[in-house]
């Protein structure tokens, strides 16, 4: 069995290309080690016999990446601010 790595810009291209009706998509799955074709087939991205991803889990993988941003941009301004605190 396969272990595969998507981060938004895979999601993102594999949705751009899931709208463009493309049959295909170029992705790295293994942080930028190499890259491959993977099928476009009925609206979800196959990466092998027993794992795909319908369009609805390949926006959650971009949410879910965009929420993990947010909360270490929260918690930099915190630190940040007690920084200042303690300095000043």
């Amino acid at each position: 069995m396969h272990s595969y790595y998507l981060h938004t810009e895979n999601a993102t291209q594999a949705l751009d290309d899931i709208a463009k009706g493309l049959s295909n998509v170029r992705l790295s799955t293994d942080l930028h080690l190499s890259e491959q074709d993977f099928s476009l087939i009925d609206k979800e991205l196959v990466l092998d016999e027993d794992n795909k991803l319908t369009v609805t889990e390949l926006k959650k993988i971009i949410k879910r990446q965009g929420e993990s941003i947010s909360v270490v941009m929260a918690i930099w301004t915190l630190w940040k601010i007690v920084v200042l605190a303690i300095t000043n």
